[in-house]
């Protein structure tokens, strides 16, 4: 095994893979392709072995690689092997496992066989090396306040009333400060990257990882905004959806800069005035036009030579095309179309001109064909699907609404392939009006995602119930039913992500709390398996249980916080938790080890504990027989004998304490009828010295007379004339006697004699 040095805990680690990993569900693996660089270290790793029935695990519901996929994983910083192990190339395998007290963390391990000419006695003897613990969820620490603030908003939602006549007003604009956080979240990031001074190489890697999940996430949010949230009026009015969507892709999807080399190529050629043969120039210009940027003016600008020639001419009534087009939001509906149509027409008069001119008719009619709305050459010049999306949208269907998208979807499918990506499946779904499918793809770009989009839009009633085959189902046995509410599934999933983060696990279960059908369950299942090391964090613990019923649950913390102030001889403390916890089997423990500690040193230690605690009448009885005693010991020190008499016998009456401390109770009878004899007080009644006496005979028969015995050698150990005490044997004498004349002037009291000594 390898040394402390090696042991790196809590340490970032990713996987990649070639492999769509969407049928894994025993071990959710990031699915984004951007991952860290080999030059962090990584291990040929094996193949994910998954089961399709619920009652098979791998390595408790672990995860075994092997070295013939392409598989890898990447750990930072890189492990270094111990080196007296020496490791066979052939029979290395890196392995992990879910770590026992976290549903989200793993245990990273590399195990192997030494080769056979090193261990030749033992050919089959396997080293197994731990090497890494380490969480899952990689950026939880970095969107701390993204979380605490987005959760805001969630309750913020949670809170509108169902019966409110503006309720939808009010989550729209809900929905909008969502989209507020997310970008000042971006913002954050690409500010975090601009000071590259102050990060390492795996910083700026996993802050542009991030950074790429939350453009992702951007993507989403804003695309859901424009279809299904109609936040402002005017999202009624005609061919807004087409402004907002070129606006969206422009955003979103933005047209690659140009690089160094491509500006100093284009600045070559327009120094040459060849600007217009190149193909690269047309390209570009033809993607400036699809999106409606007005960068398109100037770069068409860039060739006019303003010659006063022919073509020069063509350029400048192209310029004039997309400085007259009308414009959507500032005409009514019936005056939009006739200058649409004009314009349109003043476009094919252009087209007719340029025929049989071919030095400029390819190039210029390619740029009037997407004016005019041409859905080929618009697909065809577009780079991507959203590019033509936004495209066929802005320069063909101009007023069209959310409904007809997905028409205009299906054409685009036809001609251009997708990428497959996680955020291109949930995009096209949500075009499509799929919204729950759409939300699972979400689930592979962000958990955070997946479970806030499901939430607002499942208040505005857009989503309903899946059919899952979830971890929730195979793994809690919570899920009985099939189909399950969308929105409850990722928030769950959403909430155990955060259970056992140092500071967000009070967030989990305040996500657990809106989850109507297995909230309840989760909550009771993981509560008991929060670390907690102070009082503090115990009692936020038990708050939560208090709120939501999880009797069973406090119980099992307070007994829990009980055993841990007890292993620090905190006594009060363990008290108050074992009573919270009923726990009498934890308390009769410390309450004879309180009495068994006054046997052998005499000194009553327990006092003061037992006094910081508060008693009711539901209070046990062990723990209210030492309230009572301390009670005993301090009236007796204040000389009040009279009420010290009537608490001991009461004591004695209640038989609590074991038979082993009997004896003491006893001999506590001597000293106050010592006093009281002093005083000229009777201590004891006649029926209390008969009690008392009868007790004495019990304690000395031969049934109790092994603990009698045995406690009376305990305190003969400090019970001792050098100590101030009396020998005991004396004191036992001493205490018959005392009872025999207490019985006496009980007698002549009750005679009404005068008092004897008088």
């Amino acid at each position: 095994m390898s040394g402390p040095e090696f042991l790196v805990p809590t340490t970032d680690f990713t996987f990649s893979t070639e492999r769509d990993l969407s049928d894994v569900d025993e071990l959710a693996f990031p699915q984004s392709s951007r991952f860290y660089g080999r030059d962090n270290g990584s291990f040929d790793s094996e193949s994910y072995i998954t089961s399709s029935t619920s009652d098979v695990a791998v390595e408790q519901n672990g995860a075994i690689y092997s070295p013939q996929s392409s598989r890898k994983v990447y750990l930072n910083p890189p492990y270094i092997h111990d080196s007296d192990i020496n490791w066979s190339n052939t029979n290395k395998t890196l392995g992990a496992k879910f770590s026992p007290n976290s549903v989200n963390g793993l245990v990273c391990y590399v195990f192997g066989k030494e080769p056979k000419e090193k261990n030749e006695e033992v050919e089959d003897e396997i080293l197994q090396d731990q090497i890494y613990t380490c969480p899952l969820s990689r950026t939880i620490d970095d969107r701390r306040s993204f979380y605490n603030d987005s959760y805001l908003k969630f309750m913020e939602a949670a809170r509108v009333d169902r019966k409110d006549i503006i309720r939808t007003i009010k989550l729209c604009n809900i929905y909008l400060d969502y989209s507020r956080l997310i970008k000042n979240r971006t913002k954050k990031l690409n500010e975090k990257l601009n000071d590259k001074l102050n990060m390492t190489k795996f910083q700026d890697e996993k802050t542009h990882l991030e950074l790429s999940t939350f453009q992702d996430i951007s993507a989403v949010w804003e695309l859901c905004r424009i279809i299904y949230i109609p936040s402002k009026q005017e999202y009624n009015q005609f061919g807004q959806l087409s402004l907002e969507l070129i606006k969206w892709i422009n955003h979103c999807f933005p047209l690659h800069p140009l690089t160094e080399d491509e500006e100093e190529h284009l600045e070559q050629l327009q120094q040459n005035q060849e600007l217009h043969q190149d193909d690269f120039f047309w390209s570009r210009l033809c993607g400036l036009v699809i999106r409606g940027l007005p960068e398109a003016k100037m770069f068409l600008k860039s060739i006019d030579k303003n010659d006063g020639s022919e073509f020069s001419d063509y350029v400048k009534l192209v310029l004039d095309i997309l400085d007259t087009r009308p414009r959507v939001t500032e005409l009514e509906y019936h005056e939009f179309n006739l200058r649409r149509h004009e314009w349109l027409s003043k476009i094919s008069d252009l087209q007719t001109k340029l025929r049989g001119k071919s030095f400029l008719e390819g190039r210029i009619n390619d740029i009037l064909m997407i004016l005019r709305g041409h859905t080929k050459t618009i697909i065809e010049k577009s780079s991507t699907w959203q590019e033509a999306l936004g495209g066929l949208v802005y320069h063909v269907r101009p007023t069209c609404d959310a409904q007809e998208l997905k028409n205009i979807l299906n054409v685009i499918l036809e001609k251009i392939d997708t990428c497959n990506t996680a955020l291109d499946d949930a995009l096209i779904e949500f075009i499509f009006r799929r919204v729950e499918k759409g939300i699972q793809h979400c689930e592979r770009i962000d958990l955070w995602l997946s479970a806030h989009l499901s939430d607002i839009l499942n208040k505005l009633d857009l989503v309903g119930r899946i059919h899952s085959q979830s971890s929730h189902q195979k793994q809690s046995n919570i899920i009985a039913q099939p189909d399950v509410d969308i929105r409850e599934h990722y928030l769950l999933s959403y909430a155990e992500s955060m259970v056992f983060h140092t500071t967000l696990w009070q967030l989990a279960f305040k996500y657990f709390e809106h989850c109507e059908t297995c909230g309840y369950s989760y909550m009771s299942q993981l509560v008991v398996r929060i670390p907690f090391e102070d009082e503090f964090k115990a009692s936020k613990l038990l708050s939560i249980c208090k709120e939501n019923g999880l009797t069973f649950q406090e119980k099992t913390i307070s007994r829990i916080m009980g055993k841990k102030y007890w292993q620090n001889e905190r006594y009060a403390s363990a008290i108050v938790y074992f009573i919270n916890a009923g726990d009498t089997a934890s308390l009769e423990v410390i309450y004879r080890r309180f009495l068994d500690n006054y046997i052998d040193t005499g000194k009553l230690t327990f006092l003061d504990t037992i006094e910081s605690i508060q008693l009711d009448e539901d209070s046990p009885v062990s723990i209210k027989f030492l309230s009572r005693y301390r009670l005993f010991h301090a009236l007796k020190q204040n000389g009040e004998v009279q009420r010290a008499g009537a608490i001991l016998m009461e004591l004695l009456k209640a038989q609590v304490a074991p038979i082993s401390f009997w004896p003491v109770l006893l001999l506590n009878a001597l000293p106050l009828l010592q006093e009281g004899k002093a005083r000229k007080m009777i201590i004891f009644s006649t029926q209390d010295t008969l009690e008392i006496l009868r007790n004495l005979q019990d304690v000395t028969s031969f049934v109790y007379q092994e603990e009698f015995l045995a406690c009376i050698e305990r305190l003969k150990k400090w019970h001792t004339q050098e100590n101030g005490y009396p020998e005991l044997d004396n004191n036992l004498t001493a205490l018959r006697l005392a009872l025999l004349q207490n019985s006496a002037d009980c007698y002549i009291e009750n005679s009404s004699s005068p008092w004897m000594f008088e």
